[in-house]
């Protein structure tokens, strides 16, 4: 079989793949994990235990049962910025090399054409080239459309209700039955849902690639959050509570996203 045909393939299996259908995530509150960049939620004595924060979800939202896909990029923004396009099994591998501003406009045109108001309004647009935004203030307007998580819901629903240190627990020899981390992925993405995935049904929420959150009250410009760690990462870097931090038009191989929405 060409390569042209088998791509063309998994582009068909992606769109009609049971694995592509969001999931629901119930209503509910936890106890969110101190921010600061997840090295142990330590005071500054080093021994005393930072205290979390009570989020709670008075409302069932739908999350993405994967990562979004290069297919799924493709088809909707119509290009794909990914190192691993190349590989015979692409369409299935998770979009990555992604800022926050192509995970936000993705987010706005799948509200679109599943007939939902869009989440985001755009203003002040400034674009690259290849059609990619290199700048725009972003406002959230609320309502049922897709969005990114912020790190609350996404750490909310990473957990599912586990509160050990991954979730599926704090047996860290577990982490390869769940992830594609640095001693599993050989050195790239893999495809979406080879895993298995959590208590409510989400795949690859410990590595493959780290996912854009978005947090609506930061300055323009300024840094957002991803989670879940990557191919790249250590086991420790994948944890629930594990962040870091990117400018809006960062770009790198090891970073995608998720997408989520709260219907009305």
């Amino acid at each position: 079989m060409s390569r042209a045909l088998l791509s063309v393939l998994l582009v068909i299996l992606a769109a009609d793949s049971p694995s592509r259908d969001a999931v629901s995530i119930p209503a509910g509150a936890f106890m969110m994990s101190a921010l600061d960049q997840g090295t142990g939620q330590l005071e500054a004595d080093g021994v005393t235990k930072r205290a979390g924060t009570v989020h709670a979800f008075p409302k069932a939202m739908e999350m993405s049962r994967t990562e979004i896909t290069q297919a799924e990029f493709q088809a909707t923004l119509h290009r794909n910025p990914s190192k691993f396009k190349d590989a015979p099994d692409s369409a299935l591998r998770p979009v990555e090399q992604v800022t926050l501003f192509d995970a936000i406009e993705y987010c706005n045109e799948k509200s679109k054409r599943d007939s939902i108001s869009p989440r985001y309004a755009l203003d002040k647009i400034s674009r690259q080239q290849d059609g990619s935004i290199r700048f725009a203030i972003v406002k959230d307007l609320g309502g049922p459309g897709w969005r990114l998580p912020t790190e609350a819901e996404w750490e909310y629903a990473c957990r599912a209700g586990n509160m050990g240190a991954w979730g599926f627990g704090d047996d860290e020899l577990a982490i390869g039955t769940f992830s594609w981390g640095r001693d599993q992925s050989g050195g790239s993405t893999h495809a979406v849902s080879g895993k298995k995935p959590n208590a409510w049904g989400l795949y690859d929420m410990h590595g493959n690639v780290w996912e854009w959150c978005f947090d609506p009250t930061a300055d323009p410009g300024s840094p957002q959050p991803f989670r879940g760690g990557s191919w790249f990462n250590c086991p420790v870097c994948a944890k629930s509570d594990s962040r870091s931090l990117g400018d809006p038009v960062t770009r790198e191989a090891t970073v995608g996203f998720r997408v989520l929405r709260t219907p009305q």
